[in-house]
């Protein structure tokens, strides 16, 4: 806003009120005859709304107006806990939501997940139910709930003399916003986001393109909507894909009771083969999950982060020691070593339902079998077993979860993706070592013994790894950040070449994306000019509204 010289003012001084005019206040002010503050500081006590304050230096007077800020944040909950959250955090920022400047404190959880959240400063904006990425020591991959909110007064001086800038004369920040030079009026017509009508996009890999969790007798207790189940045989099932898969060469990971190998990969879908540990065909329950090189786009609002919901990333893996200590994962509270070869596995974030798809591989031993069981949506069990002797044994073992519920993910200005828990490598390797297709890797071998190299390094060691093959078992081995080997055998142990697949999960991975560099650096200066200048005017639209109110009630 800003005053002219003949306007009245009703003034309010430590509870006093009287009216005058502004120029005739300013004279008095600079007369020494009182009125407001006079300092070269701007006051900071015992402040009330109204109140002047005249700044001699600049000849500027400004107006102390109270605002309510809502939608501080007064309380947060853990939605998804992350990893690497080894050390506890105090005021670590956070992005996100409907609102911002929002920090947070944290302790370091199980298995390096954020826990037990409180709020730090309660930034403003935000809405129950939003929810915010939290960075600090971990991988930006934990999310929190707001639970509660509150509105809270916050005072400014505004500056309101005639030529001290507390007028608004122009706004620069993009189609879409004009303003009245009159009265002041700002109109922006571009809504939602962070106010710009721009989008941007990214082409996302690894993400699960079907996945299933069928009954001994086929029938499909959930899976992706192109996934349809027919039982063909004692253990054989077939597994039709529609709309089929664009090519043949991908790569179908397996889980469940028993053991279990696929063959017959079309585009149109593949058989799945279930059997016992002594190598007998025979029903059981089967889970399983198919990548291809094919990316899910992401088209979202520009902002500092935009949200969006995408299929076919893991609820949750786990790369667990055969002592039973968790060396990586995500959304997993704690894994315990119950019994000889026995895992009870307990999730950070329940499931919706105990019908997802729980895929596994173990390590080391060339007659080991891997199965599950006890589903439920807080967690599950993972059975080893060496099929030489047919007792449990102790094995290093990963897995890797999915459902039906869409993971939310974020895309920055910067062109990174937040929260994202896709496949950070896989591979359909064939019967001579040879990669029909893949992500992020190259395979060297002789389809019996065959060495994985990833492009991009994982973070560290500890990620999961399931693999499937047309072979009867399978183990895996040399595991590093740079790649891994895995061997193909027989029942009785000895090696054999095969088809295979499988599939790495890691924390905080570098994902190939399909924003050029300088796109992005255009994109992130104009959001953030953009938000800046939307602030600001937010800002001016309130003071203008008090102070308006305020000289109104004087007349």
């Amino acid at each position: 806003m800003t005053l002219q010289n003949d306007d009245l003012l009703l003034v309010n001084r430590g509870g006093t009120s009287f009216k005058t005019e502004y120029g005739l206040l300013k004279q008095n002010i600079s007369d020494g005859l009182g009125g407001a503050i006079v300092s070269e500081d701007e006051p900071g006590d015992d402040l009330h709304e109204g109140d002047f304050w005249y700044k001699p230096s600049t000849e500027t007077l400004h107006i102390y107006v109270v605002n309510e800020t809502t939608g501080v944040v007064t309380d947060v909950s853990v939605r998804n806990g992350g990893s690497g959250y080894n050390t506890s955090g105090t005021d670590v920022s956070t992005d996100g939501g409907s609102g911002s400047e929002l920090t947070i404190n944290y302790q370091a959880g199980v298995g390096g997940a954020l826990a037990n959240p409180t709020v730090n400063q309660g930034g403003h904006a935000y809405k129950v139910n939003d929810v915010v990425f939290v960075t600090g020591s971990g991988h930006a991959n934990s999310t929190v709930n707001v639970t509660a909110v509150n509105t809270v007064a916050v005072g400014q001086w505004v500056d309101a003399s005639p030529d001290g800038g507390g007028g608004v004369t122009s706004i620069i920040a993009g189609d879409g916003i004009s303003v009245d030079q009159a009265t002041g009026d700002v109109t922006i017509t571009n809504t939602g986001g962070s106010g710009s009508s721009e989008t941007t996009k990214a082409d996302i890999y690894g993400t699960a393109k079907a996945w299933g969790n069928f009954d001994a007798l086929g029938v499909l207790q959930e899976g992706s909507s192109n996934v349809s189940i027919a039982k063909t045989g004692l253990g054989s099932y077939q597994v039709t894909l529609s709309p089929p898969m664009s090519t043949a060469d991908y790569a179908v990971t397996l889980g469940g009771v028993g053991d279990s190998s696929v063959g017959n990969l079309s585009t149109a879908g593949f058989t799945l083969y279930a059997f016992s540990s002594a190598g007998a065909a025979n029903d059981y329950q089967q889970t399983f999950a198919v990548f291809d090189n094919e990316p899910a786009e992401i088209i979202v609002g520009s902002g500092t982060v935009a949200n969006t919901n995408i299929f076919g990333t893991a609820k949750a893996w786990g790369k667990v020691a055969g002592n039973g200590t968790l060396n990586g994962g995500l959304n997993v509270a704690s894994v315990t070593k119950a019994a000889t070869g026995k895992y009870s596995v307990v999730f950070t974030t329940p499931m919706p339902n105990a019908n997802y798809s729980l895929n596994h591989s173990a390590n080391n031993i060339s007659t080991i079998l891997v199965t599950s069981q006890n589903l439920t949506t807080t967690g599950c069990d993972i059975i080893i077993t060496n099929t030489a002797s047919n007792t449990p044994i102790d094995s290093p073992f990963s897995f890797t979860v999915f459902d039906n519920e869409p993971a939310e993910v974020a895309l920055t200005t910067f062109g990174d993706v937040i929260n994202y828990s896709g496949a950070a490598a896989w591979g359909n390797v064939s019967n001579v070592g040879t990669l029909n297709n893949g992500l992020n890797c190259t395979v060297s071998g002789n389809g019996a013994v065959n060495t994985v190299v990833f492009q991009t390094p994982m973070p560290d060691a500890n990620y999961s790894i399931n693999i499937t093959s047309t072979a009867p078992q399978v183990n895996y081995y040399d595991q590093t950040a740079t790649g891994f080997k895995y061997s193909l055998f027989n029942k009785s142990g000895g090696a054999v070449a095969g088809n295979s697949g499988f599939s790495v999960f890691s924390s905080n991975v570098s994902l190939p994306l399909t924003v050029t560099q300088a796109e992005i650096d255009t994109f992130k200066s104009t959001a953030a000019a953009l938000q800046t200048a939307l602030t600001r005017i937010a800002a001016l639209e309130a003071d203008h509204a008090t102070a308006m109110n305020n000289m109104n009630g004087g007349y």
